[in-house]
């Protein structure tokens, strides 16, 4: 009696399983400690950059990881459970004429078997094979003794050789099953993909993000055009303990009101200078030489008549207002950087001003 089945091919399959799982957890942990490093270094001028690598490095490496899950992890692990229950099992002894069909089908979340014909007389019995061990099965037409545990074919002996060896047909639904895994891990990468910007994004902010006492936020009501570069350069500016500077539009604090009221410093239009009024501070006194008398506690930053556009290229001024307005740069009252301590609101406004 050959059986199809010994101690080492499990052995072997255990240690495959092992294998695969372990190329999957270091495929993910590869994926995840490239995203730590990048938020580790990630600074203003470079964040919108680095979450982007940030992006990649999470959906490739769980991409990956899906398509070590549904073409190898998850097949091997199921034919590994499958094998255990057959050793496990006490088999059961039938004589016949042995055929392999051509026909191929997987038992839900085990193995890929084909269909075993055996011939007793009348009695033709329906019995499955693991399409792995298809090789080592006796030839079409053989006169059999055969080992079964739940009609599963796990050894063979062959009592009598046929007269011409015939090879086994070719299996059919191959196809079928390569389209079912594909789209399996189709659906499975989107929805990684839909998760990986959605957490990866919050997840960066957390990590590259700093408290109010260490942040300067500067709010424009005006489109704004790689505002990371010039928050930047008004990093150089800062003394400890602020390290970090953001400029907003007001369309980013649309779902957080409290972030755009406890700004340091606001760039209004004439329009809607009396509607966020009460967010404003006086003039720092560094800076009250260049307080605009016809707007008390403002400095005048864009004049259309003049032609005064400060940073304008970095502040698109008039591209979201139906007519050129003047603007002006206020301090924000809830400031944390209006002390006697701090006072890196005001060398981020002088920063700003300067030429």
């Amino acid at each position: 009696m050959k059986y199809f089945l010994q101690e080492s091919d499990l052995a072997a399959q255990r240690r495959k399983v092992r294998r695969l799982q372990a190329s999957a957890r270091a495929l993910g942990l590869a994926g995840l400690l490239g995203f730590i490093l990048l938020c580790i270094f990630t600074r203003t001028g470079n964040a919108a950059l680095m979450l982007r690598l940030g992006w990649a490095c999470l959906i490739a490496s769980g991409l990956g990881v899906i398509l070590l899950l549904v073409f190898g992890l998850m097949p091997e692990k199921a034919r590994l459970t499958h094998w255990e229950g057959l050793m496990q099992a006490e088999p059961e002894w039938r004589e016949g004429v042995f055929r392999v069909t051509a026909e191929r089908f997987r038992i839900p979340r085990s193995v890929v078997t084909r269909r075993v014909l055996l011939q007793r007389g009348e009695e033709e019995l329906r019995l499955n094979l693991d399409e792995s061990w298809v090789p080592q099965a006796p030839p079409e037409g053989a006169l059999v003794r055969i080992a079964t545990v739940r009609k599963f074919v796990i050894g063979a002996e062959i009592l009598q050789a046929p007269a011409a060896v015939k090879a086994s047909p070719a299996p059919t639904g191959r196809g079928a099953e390569i389209r079912a895994k594909l789209s399996s891990a189709f659906f499975l990468g989107m929805m990684w993909i839909m998760l990986a910007l959605l957490v990866g994004g919050f997840v960066f902010n957390q990590i590259t993000e700093t408290s109010e006492d260490r942040k300067i936020t500067i709010f424009a009501d005006a489109e704004l055009r790689n505002a990371p570069a010039l928050a930047e350069k008004l990093e150089r500016l800062l003394q400890p303990p602020a390290r970090m500077v953001k400029i907003h539009p007001f369309s980013y604090a649309m779902f957080n009101g409290e972030a755009l009221r406890r700004a340091d410093l606001y760039i209004v239009p004439a329009s809607r200078t009396e509607e966020y009024r009460e967010w404003f501070a006086p003039l720092p006194e560094e800076l009250r030489d260049r307080e605009d008398p016809l707007q008390p506690g403002g400095i005048r930053v864009r004049d259309p008549e003049s032609g005064l556009a400060v940073r304008g290229e970095t502040i698109l001024y008039d591209a979201s207002l139906p007519e050129p307005e003047v603007y002006w740069l206020f301090f924000g009252k809830n400031s944390l950087h209006l002390t006697e301590e701090d006072r890196n609101a005001v060398l981020a406004a002088q920063g700003l001003l300067a030429p």
